[in-house]
């Protein structure tokens, strides 16, 4: 079955046979409605664990691009967009990794450098 890639290119074959079911599957997702499931980081350190991600993490495996991220931040999208919300988390959790703020622990366990961040 060639449907335009080259024979080598398995891969891209199997997304392509596959992106039917898994773009039903997507259609079909929940999505947590506010405001009992999200808790953000306090607002002053959410740009801190930004910067973090985007300086640690983004500079080796640049998923995001920073200038729209940063947009939706400004612009408070996270408080109106559950998936933006959920990518804010994301981006705040990977940031605190690399932080030394004590706010990035979990509470109980604030000398423990791997609960950084489990609480987004």
């Amino acid at each position: 079955m060639n449907i335009g890639y080259p024979e080598w290119c398995v891969w891209a074959q199997f997304l392509n046979v596959c992106s039917l079911t898994l773009f039903q599957w997507f259609e079909h997702r929940t999505i947590p409605t506010y405001p009992e499931y999200f808790v953000f980081p306090p607002a002053d350190l959410i740009p801190q664990l930004a910067d973090l991600y985007f300086e640690v993490m983004n500079t080796y495996e640049p998923l995001l691009h920073r200038p729209t991220f940063q947009a939706g931040l400004d612009d408070d999208l996270h408080f109106r967009d559950p998936e933006f919300a959920m990518l804010v988390l994301l981006v705040c959790a990977l940031g605190a990794r690399f932080s030394d703020d004590e706010r990035v622990f979990l509470d109980d366990r604030k000398d423990s450098p791997e609960s950084a961040g489990v609480k987004w």
